[in-house]
């Protein structure tokens, strides 16, 4: 499992300025004329690190949607399969934290999702080191 980048989430959500949404990659808004825009910035804990190219470079966005950098690795959807290969982790795992019900429910509080992954890691970790 690939620790390092479960850590590079914590980060990207902890430096995070603006909204957090579980259920988006990124957030949608209302402008001011009442129409529903895309305003682009990241929503779940996935899309903030999506966001960082800083912290990975194997995913960006492409309009709503996380695409895989490489062009010869695209799918048409980037779901916690692939989440799950980058983590080095079983893909129900990576459904534990980056589902829409990820990080216990988190929805729309950074906070939890942080606290949540920093004790996925730990608990992973420990039971890693007793294997």
């Amino acid at each position: 499992m690939r620790f390092d980048r479960l850590r590079n989430v914590v980060k990207a959500l902890v430096e995070a300025e603006g909204g957090y949404d579980q259920g988006s990659y990124r957030l949608i808004g209302i402008g001011e004329d009442g129409v529903e825009h895309s305003c682009g910035s990241p929503g779940c804990a996935f899309g903030h690190y999506v966001s960082r190219p800083d912290l990975q470079s194997e995913f960006m966005f492409s309009g709503g949607d996380v695409e895989f950098t490489d062009p010869d690795r695209q799918v048409e959807f980037v779901g916690t399969d692939e989440i799950g290969v980058h983590f080095e982790m079983p893909w129900q795992r990576a459904r534990e934290i980056f589902s829409t019900g990820g990080c216990d429910f988190a929805d729309r509080d950074k906070s939890q999702a942080i606290a949540y992954i920093q004790d996925f890691i730990e608990r992973h970790e420990k039971a890693l080191a007793l294997a």
